[in-house]
């Protein structure tokens, strides 16, 4: 029987940008493949090339049935890339059957069942999973898995992953690519093993895949908010420091001889003075940050936020934008009262500091709130239940006072 699929391709050239997505190899590999709403093959490998410090796939790996030769596709006509499907764009297969050359490196063939090796030869572990990432429209390799979980997805067991016992959290198997030596030219399905850059005993120091070792043109953070810094101090990345014109000189003090502003990084942009303050407080904030864990700051805002909404849910006249936030951060509005107002008595009646008004983002409110603005409740590691608890009482007061002034009129 054909299998088809309802689903609607635009043109592989206009594919649209898409945000950080993650896959499992092992969720991908056996995934149908289809072209438009046919399906024409199954996914069995996908080829990479190390183009610095992660590898890129730059082809996909398909087998197809009846006897038809294998296609190999680049990764720019998938259309749609998903765990368990794939679909790819283009009229004619003829250009893309082929076997992978034969110095290519692919995933599933040649990296999963290797063992993994340390600096000294050292068995540390089996690859028994690769995780992967997509951004700015093309897929990486950013890290092999040597956990149990991994182990259990492998045998075809992943089901019983979640019934095994927890574990630390910071020993989850992973290890970046960016600790594993370039691959051996002479690596095969039967021959060469994984590599790493450090020793056995120094695994458990080594810190998860981050957004540097992704080869993206730039990111910009701002230091006063996660990362406990004081208002004034942020930073940047940059690939390429040098095609970035510099608008600010002056007063570096590194060479007071040159008439020029310095070209070599970081001074190419830092001018005059440093914010020493800022400085010392990130770094606080990331002394802080390592010494408590990322995973219970997470924990803690977001049971703070869950339980502020369940509160603000009981409370009449109160529309809550935003019942399932990513961050501790939540948006709401009081009827029949202005948003400014509310903040106002928040804070004179109340000692309840919110921020209101459009936030820096118009447009997000022309959406959700017509434009006229709304009330923001942000929470921190350092907040309290029991602020947290006061701050929803003030608002049902002011709520519920602001009911009976309009059942008054």
């Amino acid at each position: 029987m054909r299998e088809t699929m309802d689903i609607h391709t635009n043109s592989v050239h206009a594919k649209p940008q898409k945000s950080e997505r993650k896959f499992l190899l092992s969720e991908m590999l056996g995934s149908k493949v289809f072209l438009h709403e046919k399906k024409i093959g199954t996914l069995t490998d996908l080829m990479i090339v190390e183009t610095g410090r992660i590898p890129e796939v730059v082809n996909f790996v398909i087998t197809r049935p009846f006897g038809d030769p294998p296609l190999l596709v680049p990764y720019e006509y998938m259309v749609t890339l998903g765990p368990h499907q794939l679909v790819i764009d283009g009229e004619d297969l003829k250009r893309f059957e082929s076997l992978p050359p034969e110095d290519a490196i692919l995933l599933r063939d040649h990296i999963l069942d290797k063992k993994v090796l340390d600096t000294e030869d050292a068995e540390v572990e089996v690859v028994y999973d690769i995780r992967l990432v997509e951004r700015n429209a093309k897929l990486y390799v950013t890290e092999v898995d040597t956990s149990k979980a991994a182990r259990l997805r492998r045998l075809g067991f992943g089901f019983l992953s979640k019934f095994a016992p927890e574990k630390d959290p910071k020993d989850n198997g992973a290890i970046s690519w960016m600790y594993i030596q370039p691959l051996p030219s002479h690596i095969s399905s039967f021959k060469g093993d994984v590599k790493l850059r450090i020793l056995k005993e120094t695994l458990a120091e080594i810190h998860p895949v981050d957004l540097a070792d992704i080869p993206v043109g730039a990111f910009v953070f701002t230091g006063h908010k996660a990362l406990f810094g004081i208002p004034g101090i942020g930073g940047f990345f940059i690939t390429e420091p040098e095609a970035v014109r510099i608008t600010r000189q002056g007063g570096t003090g590194t060479d007071s001889r040159e008439l020029t502003h310095p070209f070599a990084m970081p001074m190419r942009f830092e001018a005059g003075t440093h914010n020493y303050p800022g400085i010392a407080s990130l770094y606080a904030g990331l002394q802080f940050i390592t010494s408590t864990g990322q995973e219970a700051i997470e924990r803690k805002n977001r049971d703070l936020t869950h339980g502020f909404i369940r509160e603000l849910k009981n409370i009449p006249g109160v529309t809550i934008y935003n019942e399932n936030p990513d961050l501790p951060v939540v948006s709401f509005n009081i009827t029949a009262l202005d948003n400014h107002e509310v903040g106002f008595i928040l804070a004179r009646a109340y000692n309840v500091i919110l921020r209101t008004g459009l936030h820096c983002a118009p447009l997000v409110h022309e959406r959700i709130d017509g434009g006229k603005g709304g009330i923001r409740a942000s929470f921190s590691y350092f907040t309290s239940r029991d602020e947290c608890s006061a701050a929803a009482q003030a608002i049902r007061e002011v709520a519920e006072s602001a009911d009976s002034q309009v059942g008054s009129d």
